[in-house]
């Protein structure tokens, strides 16, 4: 109910629309101070392109230098703050050295039909799940322990139920990302997460106090990402399902 309602009421604001769109890269560090140095450096290029005087030349090239050493500084103090924020968060630090460095981000895959490789793909993760189940259902565990060993009256019995402001704590904390199968997306959920909140608490609580999920909500996209860069492509054991 939660999936279907979020969709028909997108659809109905904001269907799906086919669309070709210019990919630029994230530029965080770009200011006001920044866009006017390269208005006067278009501006003196083309002074200089016209009238092609010495003078003209010499003015655009100082502020193509302005320009030049401005994008410099903001790049500099963006990255330092960046890695400042970030110094415990090795997740964050990884992905933004990867940026510096511009090194690919892309998925690397065994080579081969790309049907037959997610097929292959599903039966080695089903696979090993199946295995590691029946592993559980077979524990091979020391003697008991004899009761006297433990002090204290300590219990499990039921899960604690979650409150909003935790909740709200989470779902704001967490990486904005989304996926084919989110009703709307994350961007959207924490703009308005006062809004969706009442909501999202009222379903994991009640999931928690009747031990049950939802079938949509234990649905994921399963993607296979390689565990060292080194490792061979082709051995499917090589990879992890994230």
């Amino acid at each position: 109910m939660y999936n279907v309602t979020l969709s028909n009421i997108l659809d109905n604001h904001a269907p799906k629309v086919c669309k070709e769109i210019i990919l630029r890269p994230n530029r965080k560090w770009f200011s006001d101070d920044i866009r006017e140095s390269k208005l006067t450096r278009r501006k003196a290029e083309k002074t200089w392109r016209k009238t092609k005087l010495e003078v003209h030349r010499q003015l655009y090239q100082r502020a193509r230098t302005d320009t030049k050493n401005l994008i410099s500084k903001a790049k500099r103090e963006y990255i330092s703050q960046e890695f400042a924020q970030n110094l415990k968060n090795p997740g964050q630090l990884y992905k933004l050295t990867n940026n510096i460095l511009k090194r690919p981000n892309g998925s690397i895959l065994p080579e081969g039909n790309p049907d037959d490789v997610c097929e292959q793909f599903q039966t080695f993760f089903s696979d090993k799940i199946t295995k590691i189940r029946s592993e559980l259902s077979n524990p091979s565990f020391p003697e008991p322990i004899e009761e006297s060993e433990f002090n204290g009256d300590l219990s499990f019995l039921t899960f604690s139920d979650v409150s909003q402001t935790k909740l709200k704590e989470i779902i704001m904390a967490s990486s904005p990302k989304s996926c084919e199968l989110d009703p709307i997306p994350s961007w959207l959920l924490k703009r308005r997460i006062n809004k969706f909140l009442p909501i999202i608490h009222h379903l994991i609580n009640i999931s928690l106090q009747q031990g049950y999920v939802p079938t949509p909500l234990k649905v994921a996209f399963v993607r296979p990402l390689l565990k060292k860069s080194n490792l061979d492509v082709n051995l499917l054991k090589n990879y992890r399902p994230i």
